[in-house]
């Protein structure tokens, strides 16, 4: 079972981000149906994880969806979310990670 509490998913993804001089412009963890915000001490079964930050003046941008700890792999294989979040798409008969 993974953290899906909202302020502790910020500091420990946070925190590595600022030590390697990342200049971070946002964190989100957010509710993947609505987008908002999670309430700091909510702990929830889904949460959508995004950013934006700078690294040598290029803006990058990423979210994860981390998936219910409860969900069955069965059932992330027919969404085609990994046990990561991350979501698997064929192309040209190979696996390529689309996130």
């Amino acid at each position: 079972a993974g953290e899906r509490r909202r302020e502790v998913l910020l500091r420990e993804a946070g925190a590595p981000i600022a030590a390697a001089g990342v200049e971070l412009e946002y964190l989100s963890v957010a509710d993947p149906d609505t987008l908002q915000e999670l309430e700091p001490t909510a702990a929830t079964r889904r949460a959508l994880v995004s950013l934006a930050a700078r690294v040598d003046g290029i803006r990058l941008i990423d979210n994860v969806l981390l998936p219910d700890d409860a969900e069955e792999p069965a059932q992330r294989a027919e969404t085609g979310a990994t046990a990561n979040g991350t979501k698997h798409a064929p192309r040209d008969g190979a696996q390529q990670v689309v996130r």
